[in-house]
């Protein structure tokens, strides 16, 4: 990354969370919503930035980055979220209140050029190509996922006023279908409001795996949501 950038980060990161002295960003891959930074601090701690695009509203950010912190409170392989110092009132969790999920702290932070900043731990592992899984893989994935969902559902609870499956792809800021298709469509989805407490985007790159395929964490949960 250039230094204008490094420059920019670095003091939003300063104003933002309480990180110490940054001595070095590195650009990492990390699921595919966000662009991600690793940064190393002079008290050798190492962190995760997230630049998330404006289509992932601040408060749904936050709300994904609360119910990832109560994951990790359960004991779930998550990389628990940091803190923000103040509450803007454009942070204000959705779909929850604040005794739902672990106290709803703010975690969401104004990034440079409209995007929305978030601080994690770093997370170990990496994605694991779709052609190297092995049926073992994928039965470690789906008991995970099983396990993820149920949490979940434990801790979350439902939103007071569930939307149908209609109203949520016509607010989707990444449509399925085309446009001119979708008029026609969503008549046909009024249907029952959706049952559970979703990951929303889960594909090789939201799996983190070591080196001997141990999955060691999802990441990319800013499209968690109740759904189907």
């Amino acid at each position: 990354m250039d230094d204008q950038q490094t420059y920019l980060l670095n003091g939003l990161l300063a104003r933002n969370f309480d990180l110490g002295r940054v001595s070095r960003f590195r650009h990492v891959t990390r699921g595919r919503q966000a662009q991600t930074f690793e940064i190393l601090t002079s008290e050798h701690h190492e962190y995760l930035i997230y630049l998330y695009p404006p289509a992932f509203s601040p408060a749904q950010l936050n709300f994904a980055a609360n119910a990832i912190n109560t994951l990790d409170q359960h004991r779930f392989s998550v990389v628990p979220m940091l803190p923000i110092r103040t509450k803007p009132d454009s942070t204000k969790p959705a779909m929850a209140s604040p005794e739902s999920v672990g106290g709803a702290q703010s975690f969401a932070a104004e990034g440079p050029q409209g995007t929305t900043m978030l601080v994690s731990l770093a997370s170990s592992g990496s994605p694991l190509p779709p052609d190297q899984y092995t049926d073992h893989d994928i039965s470690q994935v789906g008991l995970r996922l099983a396990w993820l969902h149920r949490l979940l559902n434990e801790q979350l609870p439902a939103p007071t006023s569930p939307t149908s499956i209609a109203h949520q792809l016509a607010a989707s800021p990444r449509l399925p279908v085309a446009a001119s298709d979708l008029k026609d469509l969503l008549p046909l989805l009024n249907l029952a409001a959706p049952l559970g407490w979703l990951h929303g985007d889960i594909q090789p790159a939201a799996l983190l795996h070591d080196a001997d395929h141990q999955l060691r964490t999802f990441v990319d949960f800013a499209n968690l949501h109740h759904g189907s």
